[in-house]
């Protein structure tokens, strides 16, 4: 499944300002400002960032870490639009218009629901597994 994520900040936050002139807001702008980053905690991404464009950044384990920092002021960062809609909605989080991240901000990311082939999935895992599924617009899991 596709999760659209946008580059966001506190409204309070000097980059809010920017964001308001609606002009797209440069990478040398970012670059001014602490980003809120979170790491991939498994090894496989080890040493690599993605979408980094700030030499300042502050480094989360999760996005609800991030959210919660970004939320307070303390940077800016690119978050899925389902934790920040409502905080757009009203006014706590502004969307910020980087041409690094597309049009208003925005990405898409790739989101996968993996599982083991070898082993049945009990009966709370597949409702589980198919409530996202549907949630998604998939088929449920075989």
């Amino acid at each position: 499944a596709l999760v659209p994520r946008a580059a966001v900040v506190a409204a309070s936050h000097p980059l809010a300002v920017l964001a308001a002139a609606e002009d797209p807001v440069t990478a040398a702008d970012l670059a001014d400002h602490v980003q809120v980053v979170a790491e991939d905690p498994s090894p496989l991404t080890q040493g690599r960032d993605f979408n980094v464009l700030s030499p300042g950044t502050w480094r989360v384990g999760d996005n609800m870490t991030k959210h919660a920092l970004i939320l307070a002021g303390i940077g800016w960062g690119n978050l899925p639009l389902w934790l920040v809609e409502r905080d757009l909605a009203e006014g706590r989080l502004v969307r910020v218009p980087a041409a690094e991240f597309g049009p208003q901000g925005e990405t898409l990311t790739n989101a996968y629901l993996m599982r083991r082939t070898d082993e049945h999935l009990g009966p709370a895992t597949r409702a589980f597994c198919d409530a996202l599924l549907r949630m998604a617009g998939h088929r449920t899991v075989p």
